[in-house]
C-alpha cells in the first residue's frame, strides 16, 4: 500500500460525541485570537460548559483580560462561523477533537503548568491511555553523521523496549527519530506547530513520513486546529508539548541556538528527565548538549542508560550540584518564580555584577537556568537539595 495514499481509520473520530459544549469548544479553540490560557480561564468561568463559553459577553472577555481587539476580532468571527462546518470538516479527515476532562487526553500533559484545553489528533487517541510511557527524542535540524547514527539507535532500541517516541516532526534529529521509530515497528507520536491536516502539515517534505507514522498506529497531534500554516511563535508552544508528553527528553545534538534546548529548560520546568548526548567539544553541533551536561543533564551514552533510569526509577543526580554560600542560598530561596536580574539585585541589595556572578555559578550548578531577557529560575534539583 502506497503511504502517500495511506488514509488513518476513523474509529478514533467517532469515539467522542457532539454535544452542543464540545462543538463550543471547538469554535473556540478554532479562533487563532485565544490562547490556551484564555481558554483555561473560560473554561472555568463557565463551569465547563463550551456552550455557554461559546455565548461568553464582550464584558466576561474583558474580565478575563482579553484586548479590545481580541474581543472585537472574536465577536466577528463568531457572527460569520458555521461550527457545523467545523464538526464535519474533522470528521470528513478523520481528525479527533480532545478536551482537557476527556479520558482520552494524555494524563502527562494535565499535569504542565499550561496544558493545551484542547488536541486535534489523527491516528490513534488510545495510545494516551494511563499505560503510554513517552520518550522525546529531539536535536538541531542540522545533524551531523553522528547524531543521525545516535539518534537511529537510540530511538530503534528504545521503540522497542516499549516506548513511544515522541518529536517534532522537523528535518534533521525529528525526522531521524520517527523513521528509525516506524522501521523498527514502534510507537511514534508527531506534535506539530501546524494544523495536522494534509494541506496544513509542516514540514511539506515529511508529508509521507507522517503518513508513514499513522500506518504503524502512530498518532500526529496539534493545539492548532485545521487549516493554520506554521508560525515561528507556534514552535515554542509546540515544545511544551512535546516535553509535557514524556517522562524524558533526550537531546542529541544542539547548537547554540537550538529550538530543542527550549524543549529540554521545558522539560525540566516540568519536572521530567533531561538526557543529553555528549558531543566533540569541535563540533558546534554538540555546543547545546555538552552545555545542557555542565548543568545538570544526564548524560545519555547508550539506550541502556535511559531505560535503566525510568524502569528502575533511580533519582537523577546533577552533575554540579555542590553547596552553596549563603548568598547563593538567599538568591535561591528568592527565587521561587522567575524573576529579572535587576529585580534581584534590589531585592537583594546587593549590585548586579555581583548577582550576575552568582547567577552562573549557581547555572553551572545545574539551580538556576536563564529563561531569556535576563529573567532567571531555580530548577527542580534546589528543592531536591533541601529534603
Amino acid at each position: 500500500m502506497s503511504t502517500a495514499s495511506y488514509q488513518a481509520p476513523p474509529a478514533s473520530v467517532k469515539l467522542l460525541t457532539w454535544d452542543e459544549s464540545r462543538r463550543g469548544w471547538l469554535a473556540l479553540a478554532s479562533f487563532d485570537g485565544f490562547g490556551s490560557r484564555t481558554l483555561h480561564k473560560l473554561n472555568k468561568l463557565c463551569a465547563k460548559d463550551g456552550a455557554r463559553a461559546w455565548h461568553v459577553t464582550n464584558h466576561e472577555l474583558h474580565t478575563l483580560g482579553c484586548t479590545d481587539k481580541a474581543v472585537a476580532d472574536f465577536s466577528a468571527y463568531h457572527s460569520r462561523l458555521n461550527v457545523d462546518e467545523l464538526v464535519n470538516r474533522l470528521e470528513r479527515e478523520n481528525i479527533a477533537f480532545l478536551l482537557f476532562e476527556d479520558q482520552t487526553y494524555p494524563s502527562l500533559l494535565r499535569q504542565i503548568a499550561d496544558p493545551p484545553l484542547a488536541l486535534f489528533v489523527r491516528g490513534q487517541i488510545q495510545a494516551f491511555s494511563t499505560t503510554f510511557d513517552g520518550i522525546a527524542i529531539v536535536g538541531t535540524r542540522s545533524l551531523s553523521p553522528y547524531g543521525r547514527s545516535v539518534t537511529t539507535w537510540l530511538a530503534r532500541d528504545l521503540s522497542q523496549a516499549g516506548f513511544a517516541i515522541v518529536s517534532g516532526l522537523a528535518g534533521g534529529i525529528d525526522t531521524v527519530a520517527h523513521e528509525a521509530t516506524v522501521d523498527a515497528g514502534g510507537k511514534c507520536i508527531a506534535v506539530l506547530g501546524s494544523g495536522v491536516d494534509d494541506v496544513s502539515l509542516y514540514p511539506r517534505c515529511n508529508l509521507n513520513l507522517a503518513k508513514r507514522i499513522l500506518s504503524m498506529d502512530g498518532s500526529i497531534l496539534s493545539e492548532f486546529p485545521p487549516g493554520t500554516q506554521a508560525r515561528k511563535y507556534h514552535f515554542p508552544l509546540r515544545n511544551r508539548i512535546i516535553a509535557g508528553l514524556c517522562r524524558a527528553t533526550i537531546v542529541v545534538e544542539a547548537g547554540v541556538t537550538s529550538g530543542s534546548l527550549i524543549t529540554a529548560h521545558l522539560a525540566l520546568e516540568q519536572n521530567r528527565e533531561v538526557f543529553a548526548v555528549p558531543g566533540s567539544i569541535l563540533n558546534l553541533q554538540s555546543y547545546g548538549t555538552n552545555r545542557l551536561l555542565k548543568l545538570g543533564a544526564i548524560p545519555c551514552t547508550m539506550p541502556q542508560d535511559v531505560i535503566e533510569l525510568l524502569t528502575h526509577h533511580t533519582p537523577p543526580t546533577p552533575l554540579f550540584v555542590n553547596e552553596t554560600t549563603p548568598a547563593e542560598h538567599a538568591l535561591l530561596d528568592l527565587l521561587s518564580h522567575p524573576m529579572h536580574v535587576n529585580d534581584i539585585a534590589r531585592a537583594l541589595q546587593t549590585p548586579v555584577a555581583t548577582v550576575s556572578g552568582h547567577l552562573v555559578s549557581l547555572e553551572l550548578k545545574g539551580l538556576a537556568l536563564p529563561q531569556g531577557g535576563q529573567i532567571f529560575a531555580r530548577t527542580r534539583f534546589w528543592t531536591a537539595s533541601q529534603n
